[in-house]
């Protein structure tokens, strides 16, 4: 079995890395003896979205996603159906607020690509933070970096988990990210924390169970008898481990500077852990 990997625009969205979430992909995609190739397109490409199994759309700047936003109409048509037969999709930040209806800057108004029934508006102030998110598709909490300005409205759709730290889709719901099908949009940055080769170890473990689904969603999708739920190497686990423990401890010592009774920061203390170690 081959699975083909489509990177739309990583000339323009590419802004922290995304080239990282697909060497990923392929490597997880290895460990299962699954073979793997990546198909970058730039703005000038003609994209075929029935040879795709996975399509990236990754972060860029509100300028960037700008210079996209004409071609995005062109190759809506074909997208939307690839969508909505089933296609996956994985879309980060920039490509994230870029699913939905439109997204609404101080420079104007960008066009999205109406695959998913959301909107974003820029908010005052960036949200930016370490998140960690309870999501029901995974056996195990997610964490990531977000670092956004746009506030997004997901409207009926599902949300991809719910915010155990951090702010999430617009620091008020307690929600981040959104499923639609096999889509994942969110605005946690995986690829600072799959994808930077400087800190592969311990950064690629943090999402490593979204990788693993998007292997299972395309092995399903072609009907083929191949294992997805292979063993990664142990370092796996005690990375995530080790950035939950990180988040853990600042959030207790938050706390309790701020004068939150002990047996309240004992209670929370709990909760977290019952949540991230297992």
């Amino acid at each position: 079995m081959k699975l083909t990997i489509g990177h739309l625009y990583p000339d323009l969205l590419n802004l922290y890395g995304d080239r990282g979430n697909i060497q990923c992909l392929m490597r997880r995609c290895q460990w299962r003896g699954i073979e793997a190739e990546t198909i970058a397109f730039e703005l000038g490409d003609k994209i075929d979205f029935s040879r795709l199994d996975i399509v990236l759309l990754g972060g860029g700047s509100d300028r960037e996603q700008m210079l996209v936003c004409e071609k995005l109409k062109e190759i809506q048509p074909d997208f939307k159906k690839y969508v909505e037969d089933g296609g996956v999709v994985i879309a980060i930040c920039g490509g994230y607020q870029l699913l939905g209806k439109y997204y609404k800057t101080d420079q104007g108004t960008i066009t999205g690509l109406d695959l998913v029934d959301l909107y974003t508006e820029q908010g005052e102030g960036r949200l930016i933070s370490n998140i960690v998110l309870k999501s029901d598709l995974f056996d195990m909490p997610v964490v990531g970096f977000e670092n956004h300005g746009g506030r997004t409205c997901i409207n009926n759709c599902k949300p991809l988990g719910k915010v155990l730290y951090g702010s999430g889709n617009d620091g008020k719901t307690g929600y981040e990210g959104v499923v639609y099908k096999n889509v994942i949009g969110t605005f946690r940055y995986c690829h600072v924390n799959i994808a930077s080769i400087l800190c592969l170890a311990g950064r690629k473990a943090c999402a490593s169970c979204i990788q693993d689904s998007f292997c299972a969603f395309c092995v399903y999708r072609r009907n083929c008898d191949c294992n997805t739920s292979g063993t990664a190497p142990p370092f796996i686990k005690s990375c995530r481990n080790g950035i939950f423990s990180r988040i853990q401890f600042k959030t207790i010592f938050n706390l309790s500077r701020a004068g939150c009774p002990p047996t309240c920061v004992e209670e929370i203390s709990r909760s977290f852990a019952s949540h991230i170690f297992r």
